[in-house]
């Protein structure tokens, strides 16, 4: 039976050979470019935020911490930009990488 640390380096050796996939697809590039790639994505990490706010939209808490109110409204924001951020950073969904290139191409001309 797999432990949570197992899980969590497993997890982590995912999201690191799917970055550098994304580095490798792009022809190495993001390295010249780091502001670029990083405003990239920024962009896709909102993007995603925008799609996973309404997951936490109609759920109500349970338990000794479960109040609903704004204080949890709060944390959910919270939750969904660090995950958008985190799934971006790991290789996202590929918007980031359209994006580094439109950005590229737009210097260029």
């Amino acid at each position: 039976m797999m432990n949570i640390s197992m899980l969590n380096i497993a997890h982590e050796q995912v999201g690191e050979s799917r970055l550098l996939a994304a580095k490798t697809a792009i022809g190495g590039a993001g390295e010249k470019h780091p502001k670029i790639r990083e405003a990239a994505e920024s962009f896709e990490a909102i993007f995603l935020a925008q799609m996973m706010a309404p997951m936490f939209g109609d759920i109500e808490g349970e338990g000794a911490f479960g109040g609903g109110g704004q204080s949890e409204e709060i944390y959910h924001s919270m939750m969904v930009d660090h995950m958008s951020a985190e799934t971006a950073k790991g290789g996202g969904i590929g918007i980031a990488d359209h994006v580094y290139k439109q950005l590229l191409a737009l210097q260029e001309v």
